[in-house]
Formats: C-alpha cells, sequence, structure tokens
C-alpha cells in the first residue's frame, strides 16, 4: 500500500498514475492499494476500471466529494454526504468487462444535466424539487432541488462509509470539510487493483465470460455493467466520438 499527495494536480492525470500504480503493486504482490489525498475531479471514474480490466486486473476505486446530498430521512434536505462515486471492474474476453461506475446519488449530475439539456425526464424520481416534492424533472432537481442517495438509507450508510475509509487511508479531507462548487478539489481517493494470476484457478476473463452467459439467459432483456459504454465505444470508434451540439458549443 501506497499514500500519495495529489499536490492540489489535475485529477484525470493524478487518477491515471494511481491506478497504473496500484496495478503494478497488484503485479509484484497479488494486491495493490494506493490511496490519494489533495487531488481534484477525476473525470470519468469508469476509466480507472476499463484501464485495470483491459490489462487484466480487477479493480475497485471511490472518491469522497463535497456534500452535495441529504441523508435519507433528513426531511430538512441539508446537503451533508457525498455522492462519492464508486467504480469496480472485472476483466473479461473481447473486450467485454465488468465495469459499474456509479454516484451514490440515484443519478450522477452528468446524466441529470444530459436529462435537462435534451429536455426528456427521468426514468425514475431521482430526488426532489426546491418544495420537497419527488420528481423525475432533472432540471427541477438541479435548479434548488435536492438529490436523493441510491437505496434510501442504504445509500446513504454506503455514502458515509465510503468517505471515512478514502479520508483515514488517504490522511485526507473527509466530506464534511470540503467546499461545494470547488470542483472537488481537495478530495480523497482510493485505488485498488487485484492480479488474479497470481492465485491460481481459473483464468478471470472465463469467470465473467460464464457470468455474463447465465446472466444473458437469465435476464435477455437487461443489460450487465459496461455493456453501454462498450457498444458506445466501439461505436464512436467507426463514426467518431458524440458530443451534444450545446457542449461542443462551449467548447468553440
Amino acid at each position: 500500500m501506497e499514500r500519495l499527495d495529489g499536490l492540489a494536480g489535475i485529477g484525470p492525470l493524478n487518477a491515471e498514475f494511481c491506478i497504473d500504480r496500484a496495478m503494478e503493486l497488484a503485479d509484484a504482490h497479488g494486491v495493490g492499494c494506493v490511496a490519494l489525498r489533495n487531488t481534484s475531479h477525476w473525470g470519468r471514474a469508469g476509466n480507472c476500471g476499463w484501464r485495470a480490466a483491459t490489462r487484466g486486473f480487477l479493480a475497485i476505486c471511490w472518491t469522497n466529494t463535497p456534500p452535495n446530498m441529504p441523508a435519507w430521512g433528513d426531511a430538512g434536505g441539508t446537503r451533508s454526504v457525498g455522492n462519492n462515486p464508486i467504480v469496480f471492474a472485472a476483466p473479461g474476453e473481447a473486450g467485454e468487462h465488468l465495469v459499474l461506475d456509479m454516484a451514490l446519488s440515484q443519478f450522477s449530475f452528468g446524466r441529470l444535466e444530459t436529462h435537462r439539456a435534451q429536455n426528456q425526464p427521468l426514468p425514475v424520481a431521482g430526488g426532489t424539487d426546491a418544495s420537497g416534492a419527488a420528481t423525475t424533472d432533472a432540471a427541477a432537481i438541479l435548479n434548488g432541488g435536492r438529490l436523493w442517495p441510491i437505496g434510501f438509507w442504504k445509500g446513504t450508510g454506503l455514502a458515509i462509509l465510503l468517505d471515512a475509509f478514502a479520508a483515514i487511508l488517504a490522511d485526507g479531507s473527509d466530506t464534511h470539510i470540503l467546499k461545494p462548487g470547488s470542483d472537488d478539489l481537495g478530495v480523497s481517493q482510493v485505488y485498488l487493483a487485484f492480479q488474479p494470476k497470481h492465485l491460481g484457478g481459473r483464468a478471470a476473463g472465463d469467470r465473467t465470460r460464464e457470468i455474463l452467459h447465465h446472466f444473458a439467459l437469465a435476464s435477455p432483456k437487461s443489460r450487465y455493467p459496461g455493456q453501454a459504454a462498450l457498444a458506445e465505444r466501439r461505436r464512436s470508434e467507426i463514426e467518431g466520438v458524440y458530443v451534444r451540439d450545446d457542449i461542443w458549443r462551449e467548447l468553440s
């Protein structure tokens, strides 16, 4: 295990360095852990999982965030916990890796922004509007409303524990210290990598393929974690990377 200081640097670069270092440690020891403090928003969290799975590693990575959602049961709606995204990844075959990339809020801010821009309702209620009423309107949640944690009280509990583990392992800031609207500057993160080939037994890719096969038989209309991202990646390789018009205009 290593503990590093991100020096308030560029979050995605720090994340790439840390997951690579965790894989180096796992290559030597079977498992490697890097705890990072004083970094900034890591961008697309799933990148760490895809990077590890593509190289044959299992990975678990998470970050804390500034307080941006109320604990379940807080009728006052005080933002006291972070949506603390977490990533799980397991290597598969032919790029069909299992990669779960999720925030601890019912919908991530990125997903809310997309639904607001496209004027589409959320598939289920994702929080409350400014009056405290449950809503599927992403704009209402973003404009004075409140996010809901996943799994209600269970999501609150998981968010608190992810914050505690990140802050303790990295000797960094926990959620209550972090300031909202600061691009997550100063967050704490953990990067765990496992190299299963050192353990013997069946190859990880074989296990994943078997899991996906039985899942497809049992739930043919459902999708597994990472399936949509893989399809989007393959489509982008052929058609180019899709960017919403409003984002493209802003970047230009």
